[in-house]
């Protein structure tokens, strides 16, 4: 896993070595793109991006845009019980508010 940099401060990326995400920070922190360059997000795909977000910015509101693709996979991420999270509509569009990521559970 890596982490979020940024040259500025107020926008980030997250590369990894099956995509890269985008953020926009300020009062809150926003995951505004999420992209595998396979074209295949899956739910262990988003929540390295979420929990490594969630993470970096503990002192700061955690959103996340929602799409056709995002919005399963935090589904299912809160159905294994390491996310919790909140529908947010904003004028461009709907977000995910972040309540909690947790890590996976250690394999037994």
């Amino acid at each position: 896993m890596g982490a979020w940099t940024t040259h500025r401060g107020d926008e980030w990326w997250y590369l990894t070595s099956w995509g890269k995400a985008t953020a926009a920070a300020g009062a809150v922190v926003t995951i505004d793109a999420i992209q595998p360059v396979d074209h295949h997000l899956s739910a262990p795909r988003l929540h390295e991006v979420l929990w490594t977000a969630w993470q970096q910015f503990h002192d700061s509101p955690l959103l996340c845009a929602l799409d056709a693709v995002v919005r399963p996979c935090l589904d299912e991420l809160a159905q294994q019980g390491v996310l919790q999270w909140e529908l947010i509509d904003q004028p461009s569009g709907q977000d995910a508010r972040l309540l909690a990521v947790l890590p996976f559970p250690a394999a037994r």
